[in-house]
């Protein structure tokens, strides 16, 4: 049985997508992405705290096997953790927002820093702890 009362809010894609193509602009549709599962050995050197301005950190963590996005704390104040789907060892996706994570390691190995995406926009982000 259908659930009644008011109708769904149009998901943030669709939504730009219709501001874009009313405004003339090109908007590329988000991919459809695969989830694999991925180590905890191989999470557990991307945790830690990363800066993309002074004072603002956000935090990856990594619990019962999955890397979770601590965003920084704003006006509202701090979000739950969001659970990150990985689709290769260095690139992450929530599955239910347009939000991607992907790290970016050095020569050695060693991650240096963190590429967020959300809703369209770029943050870099260096790794500081």
């Amino acid at each position: 049985m259908p659930l009644t009362g008011r109708p769904r809010a149009p998901s943030r894609s669709r939504s730009r997508l219709g501001v874009a193509s009313r405004q003339g602009e090109k908007y590329d549709l988000p991919k459809v992405r695969t989830a694999i599962k991925i180590s905890a050995k191989v999470l557990e050197p991307l945790a830690g705290d990363y800066e993309d301005r002074p004072g603002r950190v956000t935090r990856i963590l990594v619990a019962n096997g999955t890397l979770k996005l601590q965003l920084a704390a704003n006006a509202i104040g701090q979000i739950d953790p969001i659970p990150m789907s990985a689709e290769s060892e260095t690139e992450f996706f929530d599955p239910f927002n347009d939000t991607q994570v992907v790290f970016v390691k050095d020569a050695g190995g060693q991650v240096m820093e963190m590429i967020l995406r959300i809703n369209g926009r770029e943050f870099h982000a260096k790794k500081i702890k």
